[in-house]
């Protein structure tokens, strides 16, 4: 996975507080593993909340907490306020994000061990990324695929590109098109035209500009002229 792919893989963060005094905020978000994660439109925080706040009762619920939050994500309950439970399950949608960020750390492990030639830790660290999120994410996919392409199996690959092209797998807006770049030309590398010319198609498909365009019409060209 390029550096590029890995900065679009994990977005841009939404603005945290910046102040060097705490400031009065009112979180909203999950309790996951034990953690306390804020839910910011598209972005979400592990919050380093304060002894004080038992988290274990709320445990895999959506929350809410009211108090001061200072720099560095800590965060300490205002003295008249308590956790209030929002729903008792936490939304899918926030489930998700809170996920994601676990997802993208271990398939750019993975991705990283499988270009040192450690295919079986690769292996393994993509599985738990797969099993991660129901229904699986396309970026996801596309890693694995790039895996089993670098332990030669191009048939499971394979059909991990007939899911993505047939977009079987969840895209939230629409997938990464550097990764799919990425895999299309490790696809040419090893000789497998026709499923990388698939793949880059996908990639030119999912571009949605001129910071990508341009590289992947090439990559596209080279590899249709390729012998």
């Amino acid at each position: 996975m390029t550096l590029v792919a890995v900065v679009l893989a994990l977005g841009f963060a939404a603005p945290r507080a910046r102040a060097s005094k705490p400031v009065a905020r009112t979180l909203t978000g999950c309790v996951i593993d034990g953690a306390f994660f804020s839910i910011d439109g598209r972005a979400t925080y592990r919050i380093a909340t304060a002894a004080e706040i038992d988290l274990k009762p709320l445990e895999g619920k959506a929350v809410k907490l009211r108090g001061l939050l200072s720099p560095g994500d800590r965060f300490v309950l205002a003295a008249d306020a308590r956790p209030e439970v929002t729903q008792q399950v936490c939304p899918s949608s926030s489930l998700r994000l809170i996920k994601g960020e676990q997802v993208i750390s271990l398939r750019v492990e993975a991705t990283k061990a499988a270009d040192a030639g450690d295919q079986t830790r690769a292996m393994e660290l993509i599985a738990q990324a797969m099993k991660l999120l129901s229904p699986v994410d396309c970026d996801t996919l596309t890693d694995h695929a790039y895996v089993l392409v670098m332990g030669g199996d191009m048939l499971a690959a394979g059909r991990d590109v007939t899911l993505i092209k047939t977009r079987k797998c969840f895209v939230a807006r629409r997938m990464n098109p550097l990764l799919l770049q990425d895999l299309g030309n490790l696809l040419a590398k090893k000789g497998n035209r026709a499923l990388a010319l698939k793949v880059l198609q996908v990639a030119l498909k999912e571009c949605d500009g001129k910071w990508c365009r341009p590289d992947i019409q090439k990559d596209l060209a080279a590899t249709r002229s390729a012998p």
